[in-house]
């Protein structure tokens, strides 16, 4: 409808209230209008057991690396546990060849899983450490450890072939020390 005639003047901040009012309402209108016409032909999905089931999965899923080790470290001790109480309730067990495969496939299960708690170590010291250059802006033109250690490894091995190259033995004499500055490519060849 018409507004009131004291809120005639479109300069009254009334007349704004009373604008934003109007709108409001028809807005609301139009909402319960959309919802009554499209009730019928909106999906609601139903959730079935199965997907509960099966979100509750991932869920575990996304358990850190340390905590699934951890996870099957407590269920391997109480399967061992287990074990040897059956064992001391019989000192002489029988052991077949099918149980002793079993036994050198715990073994190498037992490997796999000390190699991947290894390496969770690394990643999370890797990830340590590039969170601590993350924080230092001037870090970021430094060099790694890991690509430090690697570059004095290979610097080392470079240094080792030079000498093996130019000592006639275990010491290098000070006239093989241009042919060992050669081979470490410092010096040029003479040609």
């Amino acid at each position: 409808g018409r507004p009131p005639p004291d809120l005639a003047s479109p300069c009254s901040g009334r007349w704004q209230d009373w604008l934003d009012q109007q709108l409001e309402s028809r807005k609301s209108k139009l909402e319960s209008v959309e919802l009554e016409m499209y009730r019928d032909v909106t999906h609601q999905p139903q959730i079935t057991r199965r997907s509960r089931r099966l979100a509750k999965e991932r869920e575990a899923e996304t358990m850190s690396v340390f905590d699934r080790l951890y996870h099957v470290a407590r269920e391997r001790s109480k399967a061992r546990k287990e074990l040897e109480a059956v064992l001391a309730a019989d000192p002489t067990p029988l052991r077949s060849p099918r149980a002793r495969g079993q036994e050198h496939s715990r073994r190498r299960s037992a490997d796999v899983y000390e190699s991947l708690y290894a390496q969770g170590l690394e990643l999370r010291a890797r990830q340590a450490e590039q969170a601590e250059l993350a924080k230092d802006p001037g870090a970021s033109h430094q060099v790694l450890g890991r690509s430090r250690e690697y570059y004095w490894q290979m610097l080392d091995r470079q240094i080792r072939d030079a000498f093996d190259k130019a000592a006639q033995g275990n010491q290098l004499a000070y006239t093989e020390m241009e042919d060992f500055l050669r081979y470490f490519g410092v010096m040029a060849r003479a040609d």
